[in-house]
């Protein structure tokens, strides 16, 4: 689901269905306008997940800070195994 400018909402939306999701393993969101806010709640989403394995967020508006808050969650994460920001 790249290239569809999502944003910050289209991300939230996504993140409040990956906290239960208990099937998907990979998600490909580069290139979806997504900043901070939607980034925030796909990193909260990822300590309740026990499934997704390939997060792909390259390309978006997400600051620095961010970055490193999803690698931290992806540290702490027992399934995801890749992470590109």
């Amino acid at each position: 689901m790249y290239y569809n400018s999502i944003g910050d909402g289209g991300a939230s939306a996504i993140g409040t269905v990956l906290a239960s999701n208990s099937t998907l393993t990979s998600l490909y969101l580069q290139s979806n306008s997504i900043g901070d806010g939607g980034a925030s709640a796909i990193g909260t989403a990822l300590a309740s997940n026990s499934t997704l394995m390939f997060l792909d967020l390259n390309n978006n508006s997400i600051g620095d800070g961010m970055k490193e808050q999803l690698k931290a969650a992806k540290a702490e994460s027992a399934t995801l195994k890749s992470l590109r920001v």
